[in-house]
């Protein structure tokens, strides 16, 4: 795992300085080796975290004619096959790396070379004969990819705080992405917290022309879903099987030491298991717990160890939320409001001090249907317990007042299930000469809506989570806190591969109403897990990554206090934006979500210039 910057100018050479100090910001995510390279107007640098080839792979590299010129972040899983394919097409190749099976990939097939690749990646192409630079990023949005245009240069970067290094850095805030954050926790892609800096999208390249100063983007993969019922779900299951296996394997290729992060979960579990069959030594494995019982997981997570004989590490932490708000508010570059963050750098911290890699199981609730939201969700298509005249009036009701009653299959029903703040409790918390930015329109939300498939509810909304919370919450945030301790995270459940299969799985081998009206969600991973595990472990409740944050803000703590004065104090940022009274009813009201939104917003606010 790695970092990468770059830099076009215009109309004059690139600048070694301004290209060493962006190489530099991104040192945590490669504390082993940097470097850059500068030719004419174009600038690439690198931090590398050394996982694979460790004697040749250092970066920038390049081909032996120097026509080619890469910097990469990430792993390719099926580099090996790429690369024998290659070499039976008479390429030759000088380093162990996959970082040179891109760029000969590249060489050979020009920009569809991405489509060929299996694993997580971030990377950039400098192509000295055409004068272009060619950016791509990973299937399903694993590794980051950030970039910014200019009228006189156009740069890119692994993070975003990487562009307050550039000088004149044009920082203007934009309100509408505020806007989104409090209502999703996060700014969706392709925008940022900046104006004119945006998110390159998951299966997405960029082929910049130095020519004409111009650039331009195009999706090469999408999943569509496609329900084989032709297959039992005993078939199903077998296959699965095998393709987390494989999947699994073609993960654990390293030359450095590496483990796996244990929560005693279904999905972390599972990846464990996997891994325990695969490799002859025990797996070493990395688990928090918490002193407040009702998030602590530890107890199951020795279960599994013990179970699977694996080298088991486990650190009670009592996290102090405020003390380590402005690290992580500084790594994340923008207002990010997802709290489990906290444990997850927690994790990661202890995993890094003995190992350089881990696989976790992020990814296992989008693949088989296992958050709450999509019971609540079904749970409101079938309109439960809703008296018998009501089903039957209420889509007279939703059609003569939509806004009030929304259709049931509706994206806007699905974002009151998920969002945070309300649409009338933002209009009331932003200053009246703000509410423009207060649009309820999503333009992601609303282009993922009209492409899925609507026939099946349950696989509606897990490919909207795909697409939007998957990458744009959840894998940043292992991204982001796992290197901030420069350890490599790989997920073996978001997977290329596994998710092209799993399109064509009927959810209703995974997604049911049991009799008694609950559902029965993850069916078909637990029932894997089944093999191996008591039920009483599999089919517990779930508990997720989540820290006590309500305890923390809760009346008869001085965590209250500190956060009141924060918020609605004399230094308090929010001010610029917010009616301080809103601010007041809702640190009152005790809803650690939404506190926790405005928290992180004062600290990024805090941290940086407010123009807009």
């Amino acid at each position: 795992m790695c970092g990468i910057a770059g830099l076009v100018f215009k109309d004059k050479h690139a600048d070694a300085v301004i290209i060493s100090k962006m190489v530099q910001s991104l040192r945590h995510r490669g504390p082993d080796f940097h470097d850059s390279k500068v030719w004419n107007q174009v600038a690439l640098g690198h931090a590398r975290l050394s996982i694979i080839d460790l004697q040749t792979g250092n970066q920038p590299m390049t081909l032996d004619n120097g026509n080619y010129w890469i910097v990469y972040n990430g792993e390719l899983y099926n580099f090996h096959e790429i690369k024998r394919e290659l070499i039976q097409m008479g390429l030759c190749f000088s380093t162990q790396s996959d970082t040179e099976v891109i760029l000969q990939s590249y060489r050979k097939w020009g920009v569809d070379c991405v489509k060929k690749f299996r694993g997580m990646f971030a990377f950039a192409i400098y192509d000295h004969e055409k004068k272009t630079l060619f950016l791509a990023r990973d299937h399903i949005g694993i590794k980051p990819l950030y970039y910014y245009s200019t009228a006189s240069f156009f740069a890119f970067a692994s993070e975003l705080q990487t562009f307050k290094t550039l000088p004149g850095f044009t920082d203007e805030i934009s309100l509408e992405s505020i806007n989104q954050y409090l209502t999703f926790q996060y700014i969706s892609y392709p925008d940022t917290i900046y104006k004119n800096v945006f998110k390159l999208e998951p299966a997405q390249h960029l082929l910049f022309k130095i020519s004409d100063f111009s650039f331009q983007t195009k999706s090469y993969w999408n999943v569509t879903y496609q329900p084989d019922f032709s297959r039992s779900q005993t078939e199903t299951s077998e296959i699965l099987d095998k393709l987390l296996d494989d999947s699994v394997r073609s993960h654990l290729v390293s030359d450095v030491p590496f483990g796996a992060f244990l929560s005693g979960g279904v999905d972390s579990s599972l990846v464990v298991s996997y891994m325990s069959k695969i490799m002859k030594e025990p797996v070493k494995t990395f688990s928090i717990g918490f002193a407040d019982k009702q998030f602590d997981e530890s107890v199951y997570a020795r279960e599994v160890a013990t179970k699977l004989k694996t080298d088991h590490h486990h650190q009670v932490v009592a996290p102090n939320a405020l003390k380590i708000l402005p690290d992580l508010v500084k790594h994340f570059g923008e207002p990010f409001g997802d709290s489990s963050a906290i444990p997850t750098f927690f994790v990661s911290q202890m995993a890094s001090r003995s190992v350089k890699m881990v696989l976790s199981g992020d990814g296992g609730d989008e693949l088989s249907g296992g958050y709450d939201t999509y019971c609540r969700w079904m749970d409101r298509l079938q309109l439960v317990g809703m008296k018998n005249w009501k089903q039957k009036l209420y889509p007279l009701v939703s059609y003569l007042l939509p806004k009030k009653f929304p259709p049931m299959l509706s994206l806007s029903n699905w974002i009151s299930i998920i969002r945070y703040l309300e649409h009338n409790e933002l209009k009331s918390l932003w200053k009246k000469e703000f509410h423009k930015y207060t649009n309820q329109r999503n333009e992601l939300f609303e282009k993922v809506f009209s492409e899925t498939i609507k026939e099946d509810p349950v696989k509606l909304v897990q490919l909207i989570d795909l697409k939007t919370y998957l990458p744009n919450d959840i894998l940043t945030k292992v991204d982001i806190t796992s290197m901030m301790h420069s350890l490599e995270v790989r997920t073996p459940l978001v997977d290329r591969t596994l998710w092209e299969f799993c399109a064509t799985i009927p959810s209703s081998y995974y997604f049911n109403r049991r009799s008694n009206g609950t559902f029965e969600t993850k069916k078909i991973l637990k029932d894997l897990l089944l093999r191996e595990f008591p039920e009483n472990l599999v089919h517990r409740k779930k508990m997720g990554f989540a820290v006590p944050i309500k305890k923390w803000f809760s009346s008869d703590t001085d965590s209250k206090k500190l956060v009141f004065e924060k918020l609605t104090g004399n230094h308090s940022k929010l001010k610029t934006f917010f009616e301080m009274k809103a601010v007041h009813q809702l640190i009152e009201s005790g809803n650690s979500g939404s506190i926790w939104l405005l928290l992180v917003l004062e600290e990024w606010l805090s941290q940086n210039s407010i123009r807009y």
